[in-house]
């Protein structure tokens, strides 16, 4: 997840394709969404010279995700001319959904309609990566127009590969338990 140091120094925020954020969040259950807050927050940390921990803010991500989708808005709005309104709606969608897969996560599954809507809102929960790959575009496009020759990372690296096996196998796993109850 390394970025060369020349486009590094063109660069704003974190670079990454779209199709990387949504085949890693998918397949790393919601960490790479994470990891996608930790390092724009890192880079607006080292833009405004603000003292604050990027792993906190990430980890905390419920509380400071809409402060992160607005700083990203003021800083691209005037060159994507993206509108600021959409701010409240991607972060409201992603705290949403995340919140209804930590929901669906605890519901106790005393009857088969309670575990059919487990496992729907469960599904449902995986959307929560839209939000990220909607801001990811402003980014891109901000990134792209200071410089002309940005390509966005696509490459999957080894921890990627790694997560991504290891999310696989437990959405595997959950389909298993879901369609072959014991």
């Amino acid at each position: 997840m390394e970025v060369s140091s020349s486009q590094a120094k063109k660069q704003e925020f974190f670079s990454v394709s779209n199709t990387k954020i949504i085949v890693l969040g998918i397949l790393t259950l919601g960490f790479y969404e994470l990891y996608w807050q930790y390092r724009n927050w890192k880079i607006v940390a080292e833009m405004d010279n603000l003292e604050i921990k990027p792993f906190w803010r990430a980890f905390f991500a419920y509380f400071y995700v809409s402060a992160l989708f607005k700083t990203i808005a003021e800083k691209t709005d005037a060159l994507t001319q993206s509108p600021k309104s959409y701010v409240d709606v991607w972060s409201g969608l992603w705290i949403a959904l995340t919140f209804i897969g930590s929901i669906s996560a605890r519901m106790q599954s005393t009857t088969p309609a309670t575990k059919g809507i487990a496992n729907l809102l469960w599904l449902i929960s995986f959307l929560s990566v839209v939000s990220i790959v909607k801001m990811q575009s402003i980014c891109n496009r901000y990134n792209k127009h200071i410089d002309s020759s940005y390509v966005p990372q696509k490459k999957f690296f080894v921890w990627d590969i790694v997560l991504m096996l290891v999310g696989l196998a437990l959405i595997v796993l959950s389909f298993i338990g879901i369609f072959y109850p014991s």
